[in-house]
């Protein structure tokens, strides 16, 4: 198979072992051709909302099997919560620390590898109707490494903002007390200087984090199903976004809205929401990466 052949799952299992078929009275599922187009296509506006209908369509088809997921990953969360509270309080300080860092990081993997799975999972249950709760953790025992060197760049990356945001912090600070004992004709200087640090410092950390997301929002699904390395990935990914950052701004206006419901709901309705987002992430990378016959679902 070419690394880049968008139409084949990596490395599918075998379904006999380990998929299960869609019930006969679930809705047909086509199969789904397109080609690859490396580095994406701008999509229109409109599909920013597309994407979420395309995601609702993956989901209506087996409901119960998704909030079943959701389920199944709050029971973990909890489950760590009380490793935390119960577990770790009781170590010595020095232990409690290098476990605590151990799982943040295990939490960043976390991370990457889940949504390549879902990907994974999703592409199965669209293309073939065949899958499996185990691919959702496809990436965890496969290509290992351009996942491990994704989350090391996304550790960086992230350890370079909090060193930028806490220099800010210490140069408004340094501002504030030279404002305090300045004399009053320089008052005003002062202090506009300071305002105005500050709210650049927020400006750049905003657009840091944005260009962060936007690298990291493909790389994995692109790691996992095109053979492409952190890097490659990692670049298609931004370049991809940042053809499309008005479908973007469209689509996460749409999942605050489903954000909002959620709470009017007391949080029932994250039973929907939680895989809707999941999906949404399958769904936006079809309609980006593959011509337009194989973007809607």
């Amino acid at each position: 198979m070419s690394s880049q052949d968008g139409n084949q799952p990596y490395d599918p299992y075998t379904p006999t072992a380990n998929a299960e078929l869609v019930p006969a009275n679930a809705e047909p599922v086509p199969a789904k051709e397109g080609n690859f187009i490396p580095g994406g296509r701008p999509v229109s506006v409109i599909d920013g909302i597309d994407w979420v209908s395309s995601a609702w369509n993956l989901f209506k088809r087996q409901p119960k099997r998704w909030v079943l997921i959701v389920l199944k990953a709050l029971l973990i969360l909890i489950a760590v919560d009380l490793l935390q509270r119960f577990v770790l309080v009781r170590l010595n300080s020095n232990v409690q620390g290098v476990l605590q860092i151990i799982l943040f990081i295990l939490f960043q993997v976390i991370t990457i590898l889940l949504p390549a799975g879902v990907v994974y999972y999703c592409d199965r249950l669209q293309r073939e109707g065949l899958f499996s709760f185990i691919d959702l953790f496809a990436a965890f025992g496969r290509r290992a490494g351009p996942f491990i060197k994704i989350c090391l760049l996304l550790l960086c990356l992230t350890l370079v903002q909090i060193i930028f945001i806490l220099l800010i912090l210490f140069f408004v600070l340094g501002a504030g007390n030279v404002f305090s004992f300045s004399s009053l004709s320089l008052a005003p200087m002062h202090m506009g200087g300071m305002i105005l640090l500050f709210y650049f410092g927020v400006f750049v950390a905003l657009i840091s984090e944005a260009i962060l997301v936007m690298a990291m929002w493909f790389a994995p699904a692109l790691a996992m199903m095109h053979d492409l390395s952190a890097l490659e990935a990692m670049k298609m990914s931004f370049y991809a976004c940042r053809k499309n950052i008005l479908p973007g701004i469209v689509f996460f206006v749409v999942m605050i809205g489903m954000a909002f419901i959620c709470i009017i709901t007391f949080g029932l309705g994250l039973l929907i929401a939680v895989p809707m987002f999941f999906i949404c992430y399958y769904t936006t990378y079809r309609s980006v990466f593959f011509d337009e016959n194989s973007g809607r679902y």
